[in-house]
């Protein structure tokens, strides 16, 4: 201790008051919207990475669905992988599809000019474009890109027009759980809880298509998840049932 400097009585301390201090160490996550929302009773720290078989089971006493019929999407969707991937070297990012037909039709609603929109069309069609069930989406690495593109023309709609993580949800039914887009992003990228969510919202008060799952009825699962021109999406989804009941 001989080598720490003498403390003068003209010189300035720094104090920390002992309940402050305390307070800095337990600081609240204003990222963990579980704790927003009232789903978990202390906010974590870093977010979920993935779905555990329990939180499916807890979702499944909640919706009175069998849970291998909630997994099933995810396997389906995403191949019940861990929906993160890394666009940016070291950045967690939820797992993202862009749907170049959902942004031409939602920059109009946000306000984007007509005459804009066909001009983006004709030049760059991967970014706005009419459906075309031939379409190829390409690599993870483009969807990425090309939300950024899109954020460019109109932030909302370019944030909407993306299917978001596990379930792979589209933005644009961000307002059944979140106050904006940016919430829904936020919170996508965050914690793969809040895939759980906002799948649950969208069975619930998107498609209300609860009753179809419980009755296991898949092509009316298939049309209300995917589309009344799904094609072969039912099967998609009877066989990772299938597979679960006896691999859960």
């Amino acid at each position: 201790m001989k080598d720490v400097p003498e403390i003068r009585r003209s010189d300035a301390l720094w104090h920390m008051h002992p309940v402050v201090f305390l307070d800095a160490l337990n600081f609240v996550n204003t990222q963990c919207y579980c704790y927003k929302q009232g789903i978990v009773d202390s906010p974590c720290q870093s977010g979920r990475q993935d779905i555990t078989k329990e939180n499916f089971e807890v979702l499944s006493d909640q919706l009175g669905i069998e849970r291998e019929v909630l997994r099933a999407i995810a396997v389906a969707e995403t191949g019940d992988k861990i929906p993160f991937k890394q666009y940016v070297s070291g950045v967690k990012h939820a797992t993202i599809l862009y749907e170049r037909h959902f942004m031409k039709r939602l920059s109009l609603v946000q306000g984007i000019s007509p005459e804009t929109v066909h001009d983006i069309e004709s030049t760059e069609p991967n970014i706005i474009h009419s459906y075309d069930s031939s379409y190829r989406h390409g690599l993870d690495s483009e969807q990425y890109e090309r939300l950024l593109r899109a954020r460019e023309i109109n932030y909302d709609a370019a944030n909407m027009s993306c299917s978001w993580g596990k379930f792979q949800v589209m933005g644009e039914y961000y307002h059944h759980l979140y106050e904006s887009t940016k919430e829904l992003v936020d919170s996508q990228n965050y914690c793969a809880l809040q895939h759980l969510q906002y799948f649950k919202v969208f069975l619930v008060e998107e498609k209300r298509m609860l009753q179809p799952m419980r009755d296991k009825d898949w092509l009316s699962i298939a049309r209300k998840y995917n589309g009344t021109g799904q094609i072969g999406y039912d099967e998609k989804i009877k066989n990772a049932y299938d597979y679960l009941k006896d691999e859960w």
